[in-house]
């Protein structure tokens, strides 16, 4: 975690192009991560774990009151929610998976 950080603060105090910091569920579920990216200025959309309680962006931008896991929310969303994403190819076919973006925080953020 320390080296990943290192290595972001470092870019951005380099000046290095861009406004996001990619991550998996290993580094979402990490409060020190989320905050020291938060507060060089990225924003950082991360993975989660299926079992992640989340709190989600609701209509007219405000946050809902009742926490549910990324599994339920996902389930709420929606097939139509999810779009086909192949991101390289793999030993003997193309990999790819289904992906929802939803603005969402941490019902227990510690």
């Amino acid at each position: 975690m320390d080296l990943a950080l290192d290595a972001i603060e470092r870019a951005a105090a380099d000046n290095v192009p861009g406004q996001l910091v990619l991550a998996d569920a290993v580094y979402g579920r990490s409060a020190k991560f989320r905050d020291t990216v938060r507060l060089l200025g990225f924003d950082y959309p991360v993975g989660v774990d299926w079992t992640t309680m989340v709190v989600a962006l609701g209509p007219g931008g405000r946050w809902n009151k009742t926490p549910m896991t990324a599994d339920e929310l996902a389930r709420k969303l929606g097939k139509k929610a999810f779009r086909r994403i192949t991101w390289r190819e793999g030993t003997g076919k193309k990999l790819a998976s289904r992906f929802a973006l939803r603005r969402v925080r941490l019902a227990n953020d510690d």
